[in-house]
């Protein structure tokens, strides 16, 4: 090997390190790399992009994931482990779903406690805590950045006693409410503004409530078909959300203005620029859309509904 050549070789490789991150942290190992991608671990914090039981992809993190005792997996879309065990002997629990994860993060339980950093309806981030989320009957839910549930009714065997009021999306477009026995009762808004008055039995509402134009309905399980998927940057990169609603105001999640790439499997989606469906809107039809830029869209999507 010549001289002029080894010393390329040397300038080539010393370029090489001078490129390489000088706090690079190696990724834990788990079954989750089976069915995640886009992974990266920043101190204790471990984020990802992984794949729920139906498809679709979205973005999770696991905080103080050097504290997994075993193996870290993929829980249908949310990186998941087993704690190490506290001083009193006692191991973590498993994270419980819930809707609250489309809009937390940095979620921990630890003896029967569930804490989290919550967005309010501001889009501002708040520390949230839930005792006992055992004891919850369905749904764990975002109230404006505290974390709600409804207890279980141990004294009646008929599940027909005093409900508390619902999580879920109705409290953003509804008011006067209250709860005679299993009837939820309020006005809500319906998509053109007016206020009707309407009602639902809680009792098949273990999902949480949701305002469906002025009515209140139970939440329900979404077909494939009414999923979108929302990106902070473009090429469907950053933070992403996949919701199965109607959104009048992307503020509580944090995507307010924030939106650059969207992705539909199937089904159409209506996107405006300001909440509540108005503004300048577009609809998005079964397709990939890596730029909003191409509609004038980026970084001013406010809500979204589907088209039905």
């Amino acid at each position: 090997m010549t001289r002029g050549l080894l010393r390329a070789l040397m300038m080539s490789a010393g370029a090489a390190m001078a490129i390489m991150p000088a706090h690079a942290q190696p990724l834990p190992s788990g079954s989750y790399q089976q069915t995640c991608d886009s992974i990266s671990v920043n101190n204790t914090t471990l984020r990802a992009r992984c794949q729920a039981s139906d498809g679709d992809w979205s973005f999770s993190q696991l905080s103080d994931a050097d504290e997994c005792d075993g193996d870290i997996s993929n829980d249908d879309g949310n990186l998941s482990c087993v704690r190490e065990r506290d001083r009193d002997g006692r191991g973590s629990d498993r994270i419980p779903a819930g809707s609250y994860q489309d809009s937390c993060q940095q979620e921990r339980a630890m003896n029967g406690d569930l804490a989290a950093v919550c967005a309010d309806r501001n889009g501002r981030m708040q520390q949230a805590r839930l005792q006992d989320y055992a004891d919850c009957r369905g749904d764990i839910g975002n109230d404006n950045g505290a974390l709600r549930c409804e207890r279980a009714d141990r004294g009646d065997d008929n599940n027909d006693g005093n409900y508390g009021v619902p999580v879920g999306s109705w409290r953003e477009t509804c008011r006067d409410q209250r709860v005679s026995r299993n009837v939820l009762i309020a006005e809500c808004r319906n998509r053109q503004g007016r206020w009707v008055v309407s009602s639902v039995d809680l009792r098949s509402c273990n999902r949480g409530v949701s305002n469906n134009n002025g009515q209140l309905a139970c939440v329900r399980v979404a077909a494939p078909s009414a999923r979108i998927s929302l990106y902070l940057n473009t090429s469907y990169r950053g933070l992403g959300r996949t919701f199965t609603s109607d959104i009048p105001n992307l503020a509580r999640y944090g995507f307010a203005n924030n939106v650059s790439s969207v992705y539909l499997r199937t089904g159409a989606w209506q996107l405006c620029t300001r909440a509540y469906y108005s503004g300048r809107c577009i609809i998005l039809r079964a397709a990939a859309t890596p730029n909003l830029g191409r509609y004038g869209f980026n970084d001013k999507v406010r809500s979204i509904r589907r088209v039905r």
